[in-house]
């Protein structure tokens, strides 16, 4: 994750007037928590939103810092927006130790088109898009890609099989399923729904006719 600079001040009124007064300024209250730590903040929206309007979006570490020198590592736990103009109203931020492991949830990017779908007309079933990853702040992904293009029917692909960086790890089992190739549906046109009707007729046939056979003897 890439760490972001974001100056911040400390606020010690509170209150819908106070909110008031911090907007006219161009600035919007904010909060860090977290470790112990528990800080009210005035921030300016126009820099979260181009701290957070970068490739990697909201997944960065915030290093919140003041003008005295003090700065915390953060990263955005909640945004709240105006419910009229849709403007940035409060922003949420969680203090983290940046050598201390952290935990998170991250995105399952499927890349390339699977060959059983392709090809063979094969159903793409995804069943987990998202998995948890344990590591360093800094080493961890925004996302985690997986190339299914040489997926064919009846294949999948699981957690166990993901390329992680250096000093990541996957919590949830590496047994879990993120993607299979089911085979194509046949529907009552598919061919072999043909197949099998036209065999049916064709044993279906005799026995009519022997049937309609013995009741032509039994009227003798």
């Amino acid at each position: 994750m890439d760490i972001v600079e974001l100056k911040v001040e400390k606020r010690t009124d509170k209150g819908k007037k106070a909110s008031r007064t911090l907007r006219k300024k161009g600035l919007m209250p904010a909060i860090i928590y977290g470790g112990g730590l528990k800080e009210k903040l005035a921030v300016s929206s126009k820099e979260v939103f181009r701290a957070l309007s970068g490739a990697s979006g909201k997944s960065v570490i915030l290093k919140l810092g003041l003008d005295g020198g003090t700065s915390w590592h953060a990263l955005l736990q909640e945004l709240q927006y105006h419910p009229l103009n849709d403007t940035i109203f409060h922003a949420d931020f969680l203090q983290i130790d940046i050598k201390k492991p952290l935990v998170k949830s991250v995105p399952v990017i499927f890349k390339g088109v699977a060959m059983g779908v392709k090809i063979k007309g094969g159903i793409l079933r995804v069943h987990h898009d998202k998995i948890t990853l344990e590591g360093i702040p800094e080493s961890m992904p925004v996302s985690v890609e997986v190339n299914i293009s040489e997926l064919d029917i009846d294949q999948k692909l699981t957690i166990s099989t993901i390329s992680l960086p250096e000093g990541i790890k996957a919590l949830d089992s590496g047994d879990t399923p993120l993607v299979s190739i089911a085979p194509p549906k046949q529907g009552p046109g598919g061919k072999e729904g043909d197949t099998a009707n036209a065999e049916g007729a064709k044993a279906a046939a005799p026995a009519a006719g022997a049937k309609a056979a013995g009741g032509e003897e039994k009227k003798k």
